[in-house]
Formats: structure tokens, C-alpha cells, sequence
């Protein structure tokens, strides 16, 4: 319910119940039980969804305690615990912690669910992207060409999952100059997404700006222009956040200027 309220936005009424789950796990369960780290890992994503990022924080360091004193350091709650810090410590600037932090989590998870999980594939798309804020770009690249490998030898190579890869894996292309590899990359990515579903199209835009940059790297701007009509347009069609739009609007705004 918490997750639902989160999803229109309803942060006050999902931090309420979420201080209510926590509040009731307490009182019938006492202090340490697993069911009250439970609680505090939806009260810290609730937190987080408020901007209030380093609450975040040490509501998972108190879950991920709880939960290894439970059931030992290696569980899987703790790493779902770990996960969440590590994004709020991304929000923080606090980079190199969360990268140890997703490196952990995802020690766990290949160690209880196999190298090849989707859950453990995640994690390590978390580190692949973690590289790429870092700019380790080639460390990211290897990384991301690994999910790619394993992924599409699991489930083919249709499955809507790998258009945020092969969008990384364009990026990390991009800003080694390895250009022409990084809209091959952007094609991909673009083609998976538009096959998949909302949460997949919602990347479309983003997709068509990477991609005009690079164009725009390769002196071809007028079609860096054509990219970004296509996805302010897309954006606009689906009503993405305004945010979004004011975006695509700006760089469409620049590129007409190096255009004309």
C-alpha cells in the first residue's frame, strides 16, 4: 500500500502508515524482530521518495543490523537493505560508499542466488552504473558487456531489461570516443524500449538526447535535431514529468542554434 501511495505521490499519507507498520511490528513483535527491519527499510524508501536521503541511510544501517543478527551476515533482507542505502548514499554524493555498498550486496546475492539471477543481474547493473558516475568508463564498459553476455544467453535478446543496458553501455561508448559503436548501442536500445512496455517507453526520450549528443560529437546535426524533435515529441505524447520536457525543449534549443 505504502508502494502504491508512493506512486501518485501520496507521500504523506505513505510516510503515515509506514510510521504505523513500524509502530505496531514494536509493539506486538518487541524491538529486534526481523518484521520491525522490515518496517524501517519501507520507512527509509519513504524517506528517500521525501529527499530526506540520509535518514534513509541509517534506517537501513538499523534494518541490515537486525537483519544479521537474525540470520547471519549472509541473508538476503540485509541485501536489500544494503541495495537501498547504497542509492541514497548516491543521492548524497557519498559515491565511493555506495559503490563498496552495491559491491556487497551484490557479494551476497551471487553467493546465495547464483551469478546468473536476475536479482544479482540488477545488482550488478547498480555497480555497472556506479562505475559510469565515477567515470571509470571502461571498467563500467566491461561490467555492462558482461550482463549483456549473460542476459541474452538466459532470456534472448528481446527481453525489455536490456535497454537500460545497452543504454549505459552507449554512454560509457560515448565518452570513450568509441562513437560509431555508441549508436549501434543507442539503436538497440531505443528498439528494445519501444517494444516494451510503459516503464520501457518512458526511457525513449532519454535514449534520443544520449544519442543526439553523440551525433552532435560527429558533426551530424541535423540529425541530432531529428532526435531530439522525436523525443520531445514522445515525451510530450506520453506527459512525461515537466522537468523532462523543459529538458528536451533547452537542448532542442541549442542544437538549432549549431544547426542554422
Amino acid at each position: 500500500l505504502c508502494s502504491r501511495l508512493l506512486d501518485v505521490e501520496a507521500t504523506d499519507e505513505a510516510e503515515r502508515l509506514a510510521d504505523e507498520l513500524l509502530a505496531l511490528a514494536r509493539q506486538h513483535l518487541g524491538t529486534q524482530h526481523p518484521s520491525v527491519a522490515d518496517a524501517l527499510v519501507v520507512l527509509a524508501i519513504v524517506e528517500s521518495s521525501r529527499s530526506h536521503f540520509q535518514a534513509a541511510v541509517d534506517l537501513n544501517a538499523q534494518a541490515r543490523s537486525m537483519y544479521d543478527e537474525a540470520f547471519g551476515q549472509l541473508n538476503l533482507r540485509s541485501a536489500v537493505a544494503i541495495n537501498n542505502q547504497a542509492r541514497a548514499l548516491v543521492q548524497l554524493k557519498e559515491l565511493t560508499r555506495a559503490e563498496l555498498q552495491y559491491r556487497e550486496a551484490l557479494s551476497i546475492r551471487a553467493e546465495l542466488q547464483g551469478q546468473e539471477h536476475p536479482e544479482t543481474l540488477n545488482v550488478r547493473f547498480n555497480v555497472a552504473n556506479m562505475l559510469l558516475r565515477r567515470e571509470r568508463y571502461s571498467e563500467a564498459l566491461v561490467e555492462l558487456q558482461h550482463l549483456i553476455a549473460v542476459k541474452i544467453a538466459a532470456v534472448g535478446s528481446e527481453h525489455p531489461w536490456l535497454s537500460r543496458v545497452f543504454l549505459s553501455e552507449a554512454y560509457a561508448l560515448g565518452k570513450l570516443k568509441r562513437l560509431r559503436e555508441a549508436r549501434i548501442s543507442f539503436d538497440k536500445a531505443f528498439k528494445l524500449a519501444e517494444k516494451g512496455g510503459r516503464v520501457s517507453r518512458a526511457l525513449m526520450p532519454m535514449i534520443l538526447q544520449d544519442e543526439a549528443e553523440i551525433l552532435v560529437e560527429l558533426g551530424r546535426t541535423s540529425e541530432a535535431r531529428r532526435c531530439l524533435t522525436r523525443a520531445l515529441k514522445i515525451a510530450e505524447e506520453d506527459h512525461a514529468p515537466q522537468a523532462t520536457v523543459v529538458q528536451l525543449q533547452q537542448a532542442l534549443a541549442k542544437i538549432k542554434l549549431l544547426s542554422d
